[in-house]
This record gives C-alpha cells, sequence and structure tokens, in this order.
C-alpha cells in the first residue's frame, strides 16, 4: 500500500509513449567513448613506453572498467590488446637486458612477473626421498 502510494506521488502520470525526439535505433545511456583509433594508440604506447592497460586509460581519460568493457565489446580493440600484450612484455624484456643492475633490474623483473607470470613466475622445487625413491615436486 504505501508503495503505490510512494508511487503515485513521484509519477502523477505512467508515460505508455515514446518521447517525440526517440529514434527506433537509439540506445539510452551514457555514450561509451569508444574511438576505433585507441586501437592503435595502445599498441604504439605499448611498444614504445610499454604501459600496462590500466596506464592506458589513465591515458587516455577512462576508467580501467571502461577499457575492458571495450575489449569485451569491441572486436577489433580485443585484438589490438592480444597483439599490445606480448608488445609490452618485448618492451620489460629490452629494458630488462639494458639495465645496468639494482632496482632497475629488480623493477624490470618485477614488471616482467605481473605482466607475463607463465614465463617469469618464480620456480620452486622441492626434492626428497621416501625409502630409496627420490620425489621432486615443482
Amino acid at each position: 500500500m504505501l508503495q503505490d502510494d510512494l508511487r503515485n506521488t513521484m509519477a502523477p502520470f505512467k508515460q505508455t509513449t515514446l518521447p517525440a525526439h526517440y529514434r527506433g535505433d537509439q540506445t539510452f545511456g551514457r555514450p561509451s567513448g569508444y574511438r576505433p583509433e585507441y586501437g592503435d594508440m595502445l599498441i604504439d604506447a605499448t611498444n614504445n613506453e610499454g604501459i600496462s592497460l590500466t596506464a592506458f586509460a589513465g591515458l587516455i581519460g577512462v576508467s580501467r572498467d571502461t577499457v575492458y568493457r571495450w575489449i569485451r565489446e569491441h572486436s577489433d580493440f580485443s585484438d589490438a590488446v592480444s597483439r599490445a600484450r606480448p608488445a609490452r612484455v618485448l618492451f620489460l624484456e629490452r629494458k630488462l637486458l639494458r639495465a645496468r643492475k639494482g632496482a632497475e633490474t629488480s623493477a624490470a623483473v618485477f614488471a616482467l612477473k605481473n605482466a607475463d607470470p607463465e614465463e617469469w613466475r618464480d620456480v620452486r622445487s622441492v626434492e626428497q626421498s621416501y625409502g630409496g625413491i627420490w620425489v621432486m615436486t615443482v
């Protein structure tokens, strides 16, 4: 009963027709802001600077969630991301090879562990002997 009263006071009439300015192909909500050139911009930025997707989002002034939504919604952008990720790893590996020592090397290794964890993870193995049988776990 209370809900009906609130509905009546908040919306004195029910809208049964569409607004006069509505077009059949029109979508509602905030525009995504996606532009096709973002794919090329991303590839250039990862090749030249080795930036992450989050940094790219900051570069173009959108949120990280927006960039990930574009990956799902725009196949050309998804393809660009697929090409940009290995380009970022290449940039970081070259940076590691040029690094002298110390903090710069550590930072490059840290970035690579995050950018490509399958290739750059820490591998730990333990060897144990059980009744004369050696077992190695990774």
